[in-house]
This record gives structure tokens, C-alpha cells and sequence, in this order.
């Protein structure tokens, strides 16, 4: 009797096994159904969160003025526009200019640049940015375009800490074999 016993369990035994395998191969293929199906699934890239403080539109003459009031409309040719502003950090697209002064309020302690690339050759700029002020040298990111890749990578720096007064930013480009090129942009905290 005790091997009847033994085989019933061991049969139980290997039922139970089996169920456990049918089991987990169920849920690793509806895994992979899931993924599958991810993968065809359109990429909405998530809007950025409004912006809770007011916007500071900046010109190439270096003018700082609220968007609450009537703020004179800046020319698409103008060397150095606001994009993004809060109280405490502004994002500032730059054109080509060597040399640039820039005044923000003093509320703002840290600074991100969006870069244009400066030539139409299609070799690759490095850049290295460093605000000579205080040390900190800045993290450069180039942002591929989801919709076209065929167009250029856009080029943004992470935040960059200011001290209050004048705080110099030298942006040094290279290109290849070709010399270096550098750009400074001086940003006064008024």
C-alpha cells in the first residue's frame, strides 16, 4: 500500500509541475503579445508642462522685459530669444554671434542655452562650454529630430549655474581639422 500512496503523490507531483510550466509559457506569451503590439503603437511625445512663472523675452540689444506687459515683438534674425521661463531658470536660444551680453533678472540662478549649429558643412561640432565665472562647465546634448532624421540634431546644454552680477560664458566649437572657433556670451543678473 505505502507505494500506491508514493505514486499517487509523485503523480500529483509532476501534474502540478507541469500546471506551474503551462502557467508561466502563458504568461511569458502574453508578455510578448503586449510587446509586440507596443511596437506598432504611435509615438506621442508628452507635451512639456506650462511654464508657472512669466516669460522674459530677451533681444540681441540685451533688453529684458515681462510678458505681462506689451512686450515689443523680437525679429526672427535676432541673435538671442527666450523659450522657456520661470522664476528661477530660463532657456535662451543663440545664434552664431561671437560675441553676445545678455541681462536676466536676478531672480535667475541657472540657464540653459539652445544652440544653432554654425556652418552647413555636414561634419559634426563638438562644443564645450564653460561658464568661466564660476567653474561650471556645461553638459552639451544633442536632441535628434523624431520627425525628420535627415535634419540636424538640435544642441541644448543641461542648466548652467550663474553667480549674481556678470557671469561669462565661453562656448569653444570645433570642426574636424578645422581651428576652433569661440564664442563668449555674457549674462548679467540685474
Amino acid at each position: 500500500m505505502p507505494n500506491l500512496e508514493r505514486l499517487k503523490f509523485r503523480g500529483l507531483k509532476q501534474r502540478l509541475w507541469r500546471s506551474f510550466h503551462l502557467w508561466t509559457f502563458a504568461a511569458l506569451g502574453v508578455v510578448t503579445v503586449a510587446n509586440i503590439a507596443s511596437i506598432f503603437r504611435p509615438f506621442n511625445a508628452p507635451t512639456p508642462p506650462a511654464s508657472t512663472g512669466a516669460a522674459i523675452i530677451l533681444s540681441s540689444n540685451s533688453r529684458a522685459s515681462d510678458s505681462t506687459s506689451a512686450a515689443p515683438r523680437v525679429p526672427a534674425s535676432a541673435a538671442v530669444r527666450s523659450i522657456v521661463a520661470s522664476r528661477d531658470l530660463v532657456e535662451i536660444a543663440v545664434s552664431c554671434d561671437p560675441k553676445l551680453e545678455i541681462a536676466v533678472p536676478e531672480s535667475v540662478k541657472q540657464l540653459r542655452l539652445r544652440l544653432q549649429p554654425c556652418t552647413s558643412a555636414k561634419v559634426r561640432e563638438n562644443y564645450y562650454i564653460r561658464n568661466s565665472t564660476n567653474g561650471f562647465e556645461a553638459t552639451v546634448f544633442r536632441i535628434p529630430n523624431a520627425r525628420n532624421p535627415a535634419a540636424e540634431d538640435a544642441i541644448s546644454t543641461d542648466f548652467i549655474s550663474l553667480k549674481a552680477g556678470e557671469n561669462k560664458i565661453v562656448i569653444n566649437i570645433s570642426q574636424g581639422q578645422a581651428p576652433a572657433r569661440e564664442h563668449t556670451i555674457v549674462v548679467r543678473r540685474n
